[in-house]
């Protein structure tokens, strides 16, 4: 019986054969590992963006929460240089039921004002809340994260001065204005600009 095809044969590939195979596999890998390599640094892009948004919105969330829960009186600009942005929420008013009438009864000028104050500057922002009883003071941005406050203001829309003497002004309307840019690393960053009216 004869055997029919190439199964015996014993010729081989020629060297010209195996360089262009070898320079066809080259290229296609080539483009294979650049597609591959484009989609890893867009992966690390989008995770450090996405990083940078949860950052912002939930410092930003803090905040307005502050802001809807406490109960402002007045809002005191207290920064003290160009590199950071400062603000404090004074609750110096005091409920209290009338012996007169059992009415609730407003009271002006507490003795001592519970107070909450948020400092952005270039490392992180810093929130510290001032009562009564006790001041805690905590950080709520992360650390592998930079903030740099970009023309954060405070505007008022009814002011007055603070006390005798003093110079602070303190508002009892007004909008707060957060322009803060997050940044990671060297290429990453946001730009966060947010308005609060109290």
């Amino acid at each position: 019986m004869k055997k029919s095809g190439n199964i015996f044969n014993q010729q081989g590939l020629t060297v010209i054969e195996l360089l262009a195979a070898i320079t066809i596999s080259t290229i296609a890998l080539a483009s294979i590992y650049g597609v591959f390599q484009m989609g890893v640094q867009a992966y690390s892009k989008t995770a450090a963006e996405q990083e940078l948004r949860d950052e912002g919105d939930y410092i930003l969330s803090l905040i307005l929460s502050d802001l809807y829960a406490a109960k402002i009186d007045t809002v005191e600009n207290c920064t003290k240089t160009e590199s950071e942005f400062c603000f404090k929420i004074v609750n110096d008013h005091e409920l209290s039921i009338s012996s007169l009438n059992s009415s609730l009864v407003e009271k002006k000028g507490k003795e001592k004002p519970s107070t909450i104050t948020y400092l952005v500057s270039q490392s992180s922002i810093k929130r510290q809340e001032q009562s009564e009883k006790e001041t805690t003071e905590r950080i709520i941005s992360s650390s592998n994260v930079q903030i740099s406050s970009l023309n954060s203001s405070l505007s008022c829309t009814d002011s007055r001065l603070s006390g005798s003497g003093s110079s602070k002004k303190q508002c009892s309307s007004g909008v707060i204005t957060l322009r803060l840019l997050f940044q990671k690393g060297r290429a990453e960053h946001i730009e966060f600009e947010s308005k609060f009216g109290f």
